[in-house]
Parts: structure tokens; sequence; C-alpha cells
């Protein structure tokens, strides 16, 4: 006779006071990350100084993971280096920028000739030649060297080289969204150009001659807020300016011994001046722009209204732009170094220079 079949065991316990288990309640699922900030990059002129913004950028990208820019612009130095950061050759950028020579760079004409470039300046004009120094040599071969055209042109960044028209006096900001392989090489030596010193360059269809952008944009916000507020133009959250020279212009003590050294002096204090006035015409942009968005849009329209002419016309002139946050690097006090000098130990302090402010700037990741 078979065996009764053992009862099978419950597979759910019941709780005290009976009834089903209740299921267990799902966490709710956390949010998505926001993404990372986009940035845009403006990197002032100053020659061998440019080794400051280098230092900066490659402690920014080892350090706070700034790796990618939507949007990059120059002027002269700053146009080679914002070439390269589209191109991703920080590896190149480094080795430029810490182990050139002036050689490299610049040529100055008639070498043979004793008395330096007081003497230079003085037969040039005497003999019809556009400047001091040749760069079909040096800077031309540089740029060949380390910006490919083609690649340039097909960067997912946008890139920006300001230089001025001498012909009509207006500035230029070539760009790969809009010019071809070859003006882009070409408006990329010009907005290194600096004039007298170093010959005018032709550029773009018209062939207008070109010179360094610093005559009228030394840092050149204007090119990375213009491309942010251009339909379907890139999205930039933040701005990073980079310049190589303190924000008000400082003390200087050379021995004033010719008239190079005078002029150096001179270009200086332009220059630095002409970066302070960029700088500060885009923090009072943002800062209208900031108003708008706090400010009852009546009481903004009634505001603008209350201005005269000249001063409404300025600020409607900026009013398709959008607010974003400006960050300024620049260095404590000048550089101990000449913007025409390209000596590797000063080139590798300055990068260390820039890496420090960098940390001083940016004390938390991003």
């Amino acid at each position: 006779m078979a065996g009764r079949a053992k009862p099978k065991r419950a597979t759910a316990r019941r709780k005290s006071g009976g009834g089903a288990a209740r299921p267990r309640a799902r966490k709710a699922a956390s949010p998505p990350a926001p993404p990372p900030p986009s940035w845009g990059l403006a990197l002032s002129g100053g020659g061998s100084r440019g080794a400051f913004a280098v230092g900066a950028l490659l402690w920014l990208r080892e350090r706070r993971g700034m790796r990618d820019y939507a949007v990059v612009a120059g002027t002269s130095t700053g146009a080679l280096i914002a070439a390269m950061v589209a191109l991703g050759k920080w590896d190149a950028l480094h080795r430029v920028y810490s182990t050139v020579t002036t050689r490299q760079v610049l040529r100055r004409r008639y070498a043979w000739l004793p008395g330096g470039v007081p003497a230079t300046l003085l037969l040039a004009s005497l003999t019809g030649a556009q400047s001091v120094y040749e760069t079909r040599h040096g800077l031309a071969r540089l740029i060949e060297e380390h910006v490919d055209p083609d690649a340039l042109a097909a960067s997912p960044v946008e890139a920006h080289f300001v230089a001025v028209d001498m012909q009509t006096g207006g500035i230029r900001s070539f760009n790969n969204r809009e010019d071809s392989g070859e003006t882009l090489l070409q408006g990329l030596l010009a907005s290194a150009s600096q004039p007298v010193l170093m010959p005018l360059v032709k550029a773009g269809p018209e062939g207008h001659p070109y010179a360094d952008g610093g005559l009228r944009e030394y840092a050149p916000l204007a090119a990375v807020f213009g491309a942010s507020a251009r339909a379907g133009g890139p999205r930039v959250d933040r701005v990073l300016s980079i310049a190589h020279s303190p924000e008000e212009v400082g003390p200087w003590e050379p021995a004033y011994r010719d008239v190079v050294s005078v002029l150096g002096r001179t270009i200086g204090i332009l220059t630095g001046d002409v970066a302070l006035n960029d700088v500060r015409t885009a923090r009072l942009v943002n800062a209208l722009l900031k108003l708008r968005e706090s400010m009852d849009p009546a009481a903004f329209r009634a505001a603008l209204a209350a201005m005269d002419p000249a001063t409404r016309a300025e600020a409607e002139r900026h009013l398709d732009k959008r607010y974003v946050p400006l960050v300024h690097l620049h260095p404590a006090a000048e550089l101990p170094m000449d913007p025409l000098v390209f000596d590797p130990p000063k080139l590798v302090a300055a990068m260390a220079a820039g890496a420090a402010e960098a940390e001083r700037r940016f004390p938390e990741s991003l």
C-alpha cells in the first residue's frame, strides 16, 4: 500500500496577524546628473608669454577635466594655441611652448648688419621692406607643421583667429565654419603678425593685407560670445578668458637703452589697455543681460526708453545675446620675459605660473 504524500510547505511565511507579505517599495530613481558645462575659450596675444595660457590649459585639462571646448578664439599667439586646442594637439602644444627658440619663430632681416633691431629698422625703411623680422622661415613653417587646415576645417570645435584688415581698419574673424583651409592658415599667420615688426599677410579671397588682431581686439571675447549667440551656433554655458598680462598695466623697470625698448613698453601699455577694455566690455554686457533676466520686461523696456539715443542703441546691439558667466585668468604681475624672445627656461617658468593661477582660480573640481 502506497504511503500518504507529505503536504508541501508553504512558500511564503505568514506574518503575525495574518495576511500575505507586502511587496517591498521600490526606491525612486535618482535624477540624471546634469551634463558638464560647455566652455568657450578666448586667448589673448603676447608672443612667448602665450606659455602662461598653455600652462593654465594643461593644468585644467589634467586636474579639472576641462578637455573640450565648444568654441575657441585667439589673437596673435593665442590664435596658434586656439588652433592646436581645436585639433586636440595637447602634447605638441606643450612641446612647442616649452622648447621653441626665437630663431624657430622670427628671423631678423639683414642679420649681418651690426646695430641690431634699430639698425634693421632704419635699413628696412630705406630699402622699402615692410618689417624688421621675416616669418617665412619661422612662424609660417611652425604653423604649417602643427596646423592641418583640412583637419581644422573638419574639427567639431569652432575656431576663430582675429586679425585686422589694414586696408579697411575693420576686424576680421577667420573661422573654420566659413573659411577654406588655405584662408584659415593665412588668417592664423596674419593674426600673429605684429605690424612693423612682422610683415603684413594677404589673406582671404579679397587679398587684403592683414595684421595682428591685438591692434583692436586683444582678448577675443566678442568672437566667442558672438558664436554662441548665433542661430545654430555652439552651446556655451561658461567662458574662460586667458590674458598674458596683468589686468591693470603694472610697473616695468627695463633699461630704456634704445628705440626698441621704448617701443616694446609702448606696445605693452597699449595692448594692456585694449585687453582690459575687451574684458570690461564683456562684463558690462553680461551685467546688462543679467538685469534683463531679473527685471519685469515692461520695466526693462522703460529703462531702455529712458536712456539717451546713443546709449540705448549700444545696449540694444547686445540684446540678441544671453548671459554667460565669464572667468578671466591673468598673471598677477608682468611676466619677466620679452614677448619676442623665445627662451625655453623662461617659457617653462611662464607655464608654471599659468598652472599656479589656474589652481588658484579653480580650487575645486568642476
